[in-house]
């Protein structure tokens, strides 16, 4: 007979949380219940609230989380010199993991923070709070680094004035990102835009250029697909 290894504490904590994770990037929060998050994670209720004491604390746990591992994200935007070419390459990042995110539920539960973009979809047709606290802690401190690449290009002659503010520029490709990852959500895609995913990005990104006020020429200069997919692929891990 195997001797089954006894879990500690911290390995405890962590199933629980791997066993939740899918069920609220599915379900909800309001959705998913502790019965169903310890039947998961092969645990009683009773054990599950010694650990945590309330679904409301599991969650705020998950949520701290995968705030913590995006870190990596801002610090290399932070990195980065304000310019055209970041501009571009940003554009292309901020609608790749938003549109193509997790695209299976074995990729995700290799990496978490792939579950990203549905918690938040789950999260606005709640409370918002998850999307409110993803977004304070990270678009918010990436707004004042990408309104100067937007300045950059202006001085580089790369921009003209789409008559829109250069924050909402930003947003507004966010947003676009989403609603394009809403339409994927089902298994069959609910529009048929007769394109691949991977080419779809990339329309939408012209699209998205388009709107900064990029003039065509510095499109030309800066927007290669491939060399930013890989990019995109190197820094930040596979779309």
């Amino acid at each position: 007979m195997t001797k089954q290894t006894r879990l500690s504490a911290e390995q405890r904590r962590n199933s629980i949380i791997a066993a939740a994770l899918p069920l609220f990037s599915y379900q909800g929060f309001n959705g998913t219940t502790t019965k169903q998050i310890a039947e998961k994670a092969g645990v009683s209720e009773a054990l599950l609230y010694r650990h945590f004491p309330s679904k409301e604390h599991l969650f705020s746990e998950i949520q701290g989380g995968l705030c913590d591992q995006t870190h990596r994200f801002s610090e290399i935007i932070q990195s980065l010199e304000p310019s055209t070419s970041t501009l571009v390459n940003s554009v292309h990042f901020l609608l790749s993991v938003v549109f193509i995110g997790e695209q299976d539920a074995q990729l995700a539960e290799t990496d978490p923070h792939l579950y990203i973009p549905r918690l938040i979809t789950q999260s606005l047709l709640e409370d918002g709070t998850f999307a409110r606290t993803f977004w304070d802690t990270h678009i918010e401190l990436w707004t004042e680094k990408w309104e100067a690449c937007v300045h950059a290009s202006v001085a580089a002659g790369d921009m003209v004035d789409p008559g829109v503010d250069p924050v909402l520029r930003w947003w507004f490709t966010h947003h676009l990102a989403m609603s394009l990852r809403l339409v994927h959500l089902p298994p069959k895609p609910a529009v048929d835009y007769g394109f691949e995913r991977a080419e779809i990005l990339d329309q939408a990104a012209r699209f998205s250029l388009r709107g900064f006020g990029l003039k065509d020429e510095a499109i030309k200069a800066h927007y290669n697909p491939a060399m930013l997919r890989f990019f995109t692929e190197t820094l930040f891990g596979s779309a």
